[in-house]
C-alpha cells in the first residue's frame, strides 16, 4: 500500500496495487473505506468533471463561480505526484525545523519566526532576509516546508505533527505578549 495522501475534510488515499483505498478518519483511525478499481475510480472522476462543471458554470451569489478551479485542480490526480513529493519532503524538514527551534540560539529565533510567518503571516510578518543568515542545510528545510505550504495546504502547518499547535500558539504568545488572535 502507497502512504496514505491527505485530500481535505477528513479524508485519505492510498493505492493497494489494485485499488484507490479512500478512507475517512477521525483522528485515531479509519472509520469509513472505499475502495476504488479502475473502472469505478473513472466513473467517479467522470461524475465529478460533470459536477463541477455544472457547479462553475451556474455561478455563487456574488457572481464567481461556486468551485473555484484550484480546488479542483488540487484534488485531480494528475496534480497529486507533485504534493505527494513536497509532502514528502516537508514533513521531515518541519520536524527538523521544529527541534531547531526548540533552542536559545540566533538559528532558533530565526526559525520560529519563519514558522509563526506560516502559521499567521499577517500578526506574524518574516523579514526574507533572515533566512540568508540560516545554514544552508536549515534553508533548504524552510525552503521544503514552505513548497509544502505552497502547494494548496491540505493541512495548515501548526496541524501537520501532533502537538505543533499549541508550541506554535506558545511561541506566538511569547513573541507577541500583547497581541490577540
Amino acid at each position: 500500500m502507497t502512504r496514505k495522501l491527505y485530500l481535505g475534510d477528513g479524508a485519505y488515499a492510498a493505492f493497494d496495487g489494485w485499488h484507490v483505498v479512500v478512507t475517512t478518519e477521525d483522528g485515531y483511525e479509519a472509520t469509513n473505506t472505499i475502495y476504488l478499481d479502475r473502472s469505478v475510480y473513472e466513473a467517479l472522476v467522470d461524475f465529478a468533471e460533470v459536477a463541477f462543471r455544472l457547479a462553475e458554470s451556474k455561478g455563487g451569489p456574488d457572481g464567481h463561480p461556486k468551485v473555484e478551479r484550484e480546488q479542483t485542480a488540487r484534488r485531480d490526480p494528475r496534480c497529486m505526484l507533485p504534493r505527494a513529493q513536497n509532502e514528502a519532503r516537508g514533513i521531515p524538514a518541519l520536524e527538523r525545523l521544529i527541534r531547531i527551534a526548540h533552542g536559545d540560539h540566533g538559528q532558533a529565533c530565526r526559525v520560529r519566526r519563519f514558522l509563526l510567518g506560516l502559521y499567521n503571516g499577517e500578526a506574524f510578518p518574516l523579514d526574507l532576509t533572515d533566512l540568508r543568515a540560516l545554514d544552508h542545510d536549515v534553508q533548504e528545510d524552510a525552503l521544503a516546508v514552505l513548497a509544502m505550504d505552497m502547494d494548496g495546504p491540505s493541512v495548515e502547518v501548526q496541524n501537520r505533527i501532533s502537538g505543533t499547535s499549541e508550541v506554535i500558539a506558545e511561541w506566538a504568545a511569547d513573541a507577541w505578549p500583547d497581541h490577540e488572535e
